[in-house]
């Protein structure tokens, strides 16, 4: 789901002012922000290309695989983004809002796409990347350097989880995840219309089997992103905090 604020769907960073760094390490910034756009890029005139044959659909694969291995060397050793994923209308941009801007917001459209935004935390930059859940065929393509992944999903909607079981189970399965010791957080939205928080059988149902849990730090949060107040949302922004600095 994206903000319905009129744009096209893309790469949208908003930059928050950041406390003065290292030239070093604003030069690093500064090759992530063009190794970045470029990814970006790329990747969205692929997900808005026309049909093409097979051969076309190829060397468009390898473009975005060179471009991604690309920009991994510019992340290599940063890992500073936090990835939200999710099914259609789980609540991700709801999310992203809540930890931009501390702001509820009631109406939104699906993100066709996908959203970068950028905010300053204790001296440090943390990207909050906000991918489409229509393109969950694509989410590979964004897993890299990823720090902490958050797996929003719309805890009234039980006709949805085998569907979510289904793409936990993939992520969890990721070579590339496991290698970088990437942490999840599921956290368990729409609180609001369930009645309360999931029993402990039904949050089971949900996940994969533990085998291939076992390589990740994972934390369960349970709440309503509409509902939340200020101290209850900052706890959810902390735990992501916490495990992304860790």
């Amino acid at each position: 789901m994206g903000a319905s604020d009129g744009r096209s769907p893309g790469r949208h960073n908003d930059n928050q002012p950041s406390s003065v760094k290292k030239e070093s390490k604003g030069e690093k910034m500064a090759l992530c922000a063009v190794g970045g756009a470029t990814l970006a890029y790329i990747l969205y005139k692929w997900y808005q290309r026309p049909t093409t044959s097979h051969e076309e659909e190829l060397k468009e694969t390898e473009e975005i695989e060179e471009a991604t291995a690309e920009f991994d060397e510019y992340r290599k050793g940063n890992s500073n983004k936090v990835l939200a994923l999710g099914l259609p209308a789980s609540g991700k941009s709801s999310m992203v809002a809540r930890f931009i801007y501390d702001e509820a917001k009631t109406e939104y459209e699906p993100t066709n796409g996908f959203n970068i935004k950028n905010m300053s935390m204790d001296g440090k930059t943390v990207e909050i990347w906000e991918i489409g859940g229509s393109m969950s065929k694509y989410w590979y393509t964004y897993l890299p350097g990823t720090g902490v992944l958050v797996f929003v999903i719309d805890a009234s909607d039980s006709s949805n989880f085998p569907a979510v079981r289904l793409e936990l189970q993939k992520l969890f399965d990721n070579d590339g995840l496991k290698l970088e010791k990437t942490k999840f957080v599921l956290l368990l939205n729409k609180q609001d219309l369930t009645g309360g928080s999931l029993d402990k059988d039904t949050i089971n149902s949900i996940l994969p089997n533990e085998s291939c849990m076992k390589d990740h730090v994972v934390k369960i949060v349970q709440t309503s992103l509409l509902q939340a107040t200020v101290d209850e949302f900052n706890t959810i922004k902390n735990t992501v905090l916490e495990l992304l600095y860790q």
